[in-house]
């Protein structure tokens, strides 16, 4: 059987952060629950396992597809250990309140220290963003290590945070090594490495869930945090392609993963050579993907992946301009 584009049942992660934002600004149905911080779109994460939605292969899971599949799902440019397990983890984050300040491992860290995990660089896509909303990335100018311990021992890390201005529509990068922390009244689409693996070094002297404070993770935070990682900006974008079709939007390139903002006002067509797959997210709009004389409906708050063996298909809005987030190796 050929491979075909595959949607897949979300998991949803309950957070002390989390909120109902994911149903308010993009359409999720969150089965009742009222602090969904994530929603795992597109997951082969070890227990988290995306589970197929649509077609012959309803009820498989991403990580069984990979096994039979192999390259025709990931391509031919993919390091054969993500013939293991998928390279990437696309999420929706629900900051409605703030998340502890972290970092995230390489992968040579990640491997020597977590059981083999794959280091975490991962971006933001802002779905959506409160008046004045803002994030924490890398740190301030002149904080070394050691006062970056003084600091935090005297429950001043703040003083040594960099903040950012965002709002709806901004992305930006967060490679391993960069302290980062979401903070309220933001909605993302998080492209990632595939891994879960997060070091807190602050959480604000909250409790989580159980009453308890939350575990953090201060030493391996401070093995892998970049001192010299400040004056952090979003991302610009870059234009590729613009037609009355839609349009095609560089917003970052990097040796994980790339991704593109793609504005559908009509159809766009896509011929590939089957180096890699395809991961969608839809932001705004609802549309059809089309191939081989199929279609599948596709609408805000859904994602999707196009295996590398779809070489040609299109995308087509409908009603209103369709604006989707892609990622590729």
């Amino acid at each position: 059987m050929s491979l075909y584009p595959l949607k897949f049942e979300p998991i949803y992660k309950e957070k002390i952060w989390g909120g109902e934002n994911l149903k308010k600004y993009l359409n999720k149905d969150l089965q009742g629950l009222k602090k969904v911080g994530e929603s795992w779109e597109i997951s082969d994460h070890f227990d988290d396992n995306s589970i197929v939605i649509n077609g012959e292969l309803k009820g498989k899971s991403l990580h069984s597809i990979l096994k039979d599949y192999g390259r025709d799902l990931i391509g031919n440019k993919a390091d054969d250990r993500f013939l293991e397990r998928f390279p990437l983890l696309i999420k929706f984050i629900d900051a409605n309140d703030k998340l502890s300040v972290q970092v995230h491992p390489d992968d040579e860290y990640a491997n020597k220290n977590e059981n083999g995990e794959f280091g975490k660089t991962e971006m933001w896509y802002i779905v959506h963003a409160e008046e004045n909303a803002k994030l924490i990335a890398g740190v301030k100018e002149g904080i070394t290590k050691e006062k970056f311990k003084e600091l935090l021992e005297a429950n001043k890390l703040e003083e040594a945070l960099n903040y950012v201005d965002i709002k709806t529509g901004d992305a930006i990068y967060i490679p391993a090594g960069r302290l980062h922390a979401i903070l309220p009244g933001i909605v993302i689409n998080e492209i990632q490495q595939n891994s879960d693996v997060t070091y807190r070094v602050y959480d604000w002297g909250r409790v989580g869930m159980d009453g308890k404070p939350r575990e953090l993770h201060i030493d391996k935070s401070l093995d892998v945090i970049n001192f010299n990682d400040t004056n952090i900006e979003k991302l610009k974008f870059n234009e590729v392609y613009n037609s009355n079709e839609g349009k095609i939007i560089e917003v970052v390139k990097s040796n994980f993963f790339n991704v593109d903002k793609i504005v559908v006002k009509s159809t766009i067509s896509f011929k590939e050579k089957g180096e890699t797959f395809f991961s969608y997210s839809v932001i705004e709009g609802e549309g059809e993907i089309l191939w081989s004389d199929n279609k599948i409906d596709i609408k805000k708050g859904e994602s999707f992946l196009i295996p590398a063996s779809v070489k040609e298909y299109s995308i087509k809005s409908l009603h209103s301009n369709l604006v989707l987030i892609r990622s590729y190796l």
